[in-house]
């Protein structure tokens, strides 16, 4: 515990409050055996101050969640990082894996809306997420419509939708869309 003596933390604390720190070299001080725990908050207090100024490390817990065993704490953790700095399209396409993850499809239409208002349609990647997580909770209907509004297509987006739809058993709709697709005559290479 001799590194973290009061004074180490104010010569390498981020910028704060000077009245909050300096009662909380009092407090380290004043309190020998509370230590560990004043500590802990004044660790809370940095890491609140460094998330809430930059998304990227919202994107980086976003996406540990969405793809964890508990997609819904992705969600909460969504709710709160759109408050703050991570309200961008990272974001919503980490959110949307959740939904996929839990296969709650009222969940997808809700973010789909709030991916229409934030005018984040328009991102090619933003909107296969959102196709794809319309094919992996089933709801095909919605799939192909907001596949059917994408603005532009890619190789992903295309490749997405005609997967999707063939593991559904709708085989017929993903040869369609496989003729359809302008980029089909790409060759991919096999590994032998």
């Amino acid at each position: 515990m001799a590194g973290l003596s009061p004074r180490f933390l104010g010569r390498t604390s981020p910028p704060v409050d000077a009245i909050a720190a300096r009662r909380l070299v009092a407090l380290l001080l004043e309190h020998q055996e509370r230590r560990r725990q004043l500590l802990q908050i004044h660790s809370q207090l940095i890491a609140h101050q460094v998330f809430d100024r930059r998304p990227t490390p919202w994107h980086a817990l976003l996406k540990a969640y969405s793809h964890g065993p508990h997609p819904q704490d992705a969600l909460q953790l969504f709710r709160h990082a759109r408050w703050h700095a991570a309200d961008d399209t990272y974001a919503f396409t980490f959110a949307l894996k959740a939904c996929a993850g839990l296969g709650w499809p009222r969940c997808c239409m809700q973010l789909h809306g709030l991916v229409v208002r934030k005018g984040f349609e328009f991102q090619t990647y933003v909107h296969t997420a959102l196709v794809n997580v319309y094919i992996l909770c089933g709801c095909l209907a919605d799939a192909r419509m907001a596949f059917e509004e994408m603005p532009v297509k890619n190789a992903v987006s295309w490749n997405v939708v005609i997967t999707g739809f063939a593991g559904w058993g709708e085989v017929e709709y993903a040869r369609l869309l496989f003729e359809r697709m302008p980029c089909r005559n790409v060759v991919s290479k096999q590994m032998y």
